[in-house]
């Protein structure tokens, strides 16, 4: 593949437009379309930055040879952002699920919510962004707190713990296995809302 088959490729597979690109650069968007179209060509300095932008190395922007790979790990834009929307509703829903509001109490929303997160997370192919320190300290701070966060809110919730306290102990076990459970769901979900955010199409 030539290496502007190979720029635009790779931009459009970040869900990236070429003023991002150009934005992200330094550079006009007339110079982005420019490598693109192949009347020209970035030097060795920009190379580097484009496939630290795009997450991919300098010779596998040139050469091309990581194509297969990544359209065989990484869903189109527009799925990925049909999936993310779907997170989104699915986190809704199992929140009101958690509170047993009528309507949305329903025994395969956590299992929904969990094949969506799977799909999501397979989808996701913007990882280069996640490896900073910072980031990754984030997202598991982030992810501990909500889940912190969600069972206390359920241990104070009156009609959660009213039942609690009249099941037998078999059923008090399942009860807070199942909760807890729902609270790691929904924790990632979170999560995955905050950090896994698709770009514009």
């Amino acid at each position: 593949m030539k290496i502007s088959d190979q720029l635009k490729q790779c931009r459009k597979a970040k869900g990236m437009t070429q003023r991002e690109v150009a934005e992200k650069m330094h550079v006009s968007r007339k110079t982005i379309s420019g490598w693109e179209n192949g009347r020209s060509y970035p030097d060795v300095n920009m190379l580097i930055s484009l496939s630290d932008l795009f997450g991919v190395s300098a010779d596998d922007l040139i050469r091309g040879n990581r194509r297969g790979r990544e359209q065989g790990n990484s869903w189109p834009p527009f799925i990925f952002m049909i999936t993310y929307s779907l997170n989104i509703g699915l986190l809704a829903i199992s929140y009101l699920h958690m509170y047993d509001l009528p309507g949305f109490h329903s025994p395969i929303t956590s299992f929904l919510l969990l094949i969506n997160e799977l799909i999501l997370f397979l989808g996701y192919d913007n990882w280069v962004n996640l490896r900073h320190r910072f980031t990754l300290f984030t997202m598991f701070s982030g992810f501990f707190g909500f889940l912190i966060i969600n069972f206390t809110l359920n241990l104070i919730w009156p009609a959660w713990t009213d039942s609690f306290i009249n099941a037998n102990p078999f059923e008090a076990l399942g009860m807070v296995t199942g909760r807890l459970i729902l609270c790691i769901l929904l924790s990632i979900s979170l999560i995955m809302a905050i950090f896994f955010r698709p770009k514009k199409l």
